[in-house]
Parts: C-alpha cells; sequence; structure tokens
C-alpha cells in the first residue's frame, strides 16, 4: 500500500478532528421542554371563573402537553376536574335560585291578594288559586286592585231593556286601580258570573248609566263604571268572577247571592 492510499479503516472526522456520530434516520423523539404549557395554565385558571372556558382550554393543554412533550400535564388534569366541578354547582346554584324565585313569586302574590275567604263548599269549580271575596271587598291580582260593589238584581233597566221571560238582569259596580309598576288593560269581559243553575256567563248588552270601558292603565291609573249580566232566575248561589290575566289562572270570586 502506497502512502497514498487512503486507508479502508480510516474513519471520517470533523474538521476539530473527533468523529462525528450521524443521527439516526427518521428519528421522532422531542427534547423535554423546560417550560410550562401556557393553555394549561390558562385552564386552570379559568377553572375557577368561567369552568366552560377552562374546561376548553385544559383539555387543549393536555393534549399540547403531550404532543410537545412540555410540562403541565398535572394543571391541565387539574383545570378539567375543577371546570367539571364548578360548572356542575353552578347549575345546582341556577336551579336553586329558580326554585327560590319561583316561591318568592307565589309568596308574594299570595300576600298581595285580599284573602277575606267566603266558605267555597257549594261552588263546584272551586280552584286552589281563588280569592273569595265579598261585595265591597278588594281583590288583588298582579298588582291590580278590584273591588266589586251595588250588586242589584232587575228585570227591566230604563225605558228598553227587559230581561227575557225566567231571566233577571244582575248589576254591579266595578273600581279598577293599578298599583303595579306597569302597564295593565283592563275590560268588562273579564268578568263573568256564575250562576245557580251552573251556568257561567259572559257579561250583557244592555243600557247603563256609566259602562265600564275596556283600555289600558298606566302605572298608579284608574277607572270604574258598572258590568251586567243576564241570568236565569234559580234558587242556589250565585258569584261574579274576575279574572284579567290570561295567563295567570288567579281568580276573584265575589258571592253575590
Amino acid at each position: 500500500m502506497s502512502p497514498s492510499e487512503p486507508s479502508n479503516n480510516a474513519q471520517s472526522a470533523s474538521p476539530t478532528g473527533v468523529p462525528s456520530s450521524a443521527s439516526p434516520q427518521g428519528s421522532s423523539n422531542v427534547p423535554a421542554s423546560s417550560s410550562y404549557n401556557g393553555l394549561a395554565i390558562a385552564g386552570l385558571v379559568l377553572a375557577f371563573i368561567i369552568p366552560l372556558v377552562g374546561l376548553i382550554l385544559s383539555i387543549l393543554g393536555l393534549s399540547a402537553v403531550k404532543k410537545n412533550n412540555q410540562k403541565g400535564k398535572g394543571l391541565a388534569l387539574a383545570g378539567i376536574i375543577l371546570s367539571v366541578l364548578f360548572m356542575l354547582i353552578q347549575a345546582g346554584l341556577f336551579i336553586a335560585l329558580a326554585a327560590a324565585g319561583n316561591k318568592a313569586a307565589d309568596d308574594l302574590e299570595k300576600s298581595t291578594s285580599s284573602l277575606n275567604v267566603a266558605d267555597p263548599t257549594d261552588r263546584a269549580d272551586s280552584q286552589k288559586k281563588d280569592i273569595e271575596i265579598k261585595p265591597g271587598e278588594v281583590a288583588t291580582i298582579e298588582g291590580v286592585d278590584m273591588t266589586l260593589s251595588n250588586v242589584k238584581f232587575a228585570t227591566t233597566l230604563g225605558q228598553f231593556d227587559e230581561a227575557k221571560s225566567g231571566h233577571t238582569y244582575v248589576v254591579a259596580d266595578v273600581a279598577i286601580v293599578n298599583k303595579s309598576d306597569r302597564t295593565r288593560a283592563f275590560n268588562s269581559f273579564d268578568f263573568r258570573v256564575q250562576t245557580a243553575s251552573g251556568q257561567v256567563l259572559d257579561t250583557a248588552f244592555a243600557t247603563l248609566p256609566n259602562p265600564l270601558s275596556y283600555g289600558d292603565l298606566i302605572a298608579g291609573g284608574k277607572t270604574s263604571g258598572q258590568i251586567v249580566f243576564e241570568i236565569p232566575v234559580a234558587t242556589g248561589s250565585e258569584y261574579i268572577i274576575w279574572k284579567p290575566s290570561f295567563l295567570n289562572t288567579t281568580r276573584a270570586v265575589i258571592q253575590i247571592k
């Protein structure tokens, strides 16, 4: 072998004379990072403030920790657990507050209603929320006071209106005062009469000196007028029913006979 020929056993060297070792091709190992994943940290913090956002960020942070070989796995797991826990607590509080609000509304409605109750045992359609009163007493529904008084029975009204055979007119004065903080509607058709024979009838058309009209009452507004019914003459108890709200089942029931 001549001095100019390279040796087959010679190793390749780096410029510094130190043999180089090449990394195996296709290696996917990611060196461990000394930093904590930001999503994991943010998820843990927001778990206490906005649990839903904290849960999302914690899940994303856990995935990023595994992918990038970062620190923060424990933080991400803690964020997920705390987010779910606080979401359950918030849901429980919402349900409890809703139930308490409904109960408070019912209690307020009862406390603002006049409950001078007559004996309703002879009334077949008695309902749980009925306010049983007598003429001259006040019933309050949704912040609106109603007083029905001066109930009269007559077969004729003026010169032109005469009740059918076997029937009589029932005329009553009505006063309505809106004590709520919102506008309320009023109408003579909010009143019906329950006859002794079990019929429930709407107001009749007859000539009255001061008929109750219809419209709206702003907060503090008031109105008054007369309502009239034409009912069959019968023996037994009779009632006028006031139900001012279609959505509210509360009624005022005034025994007139």
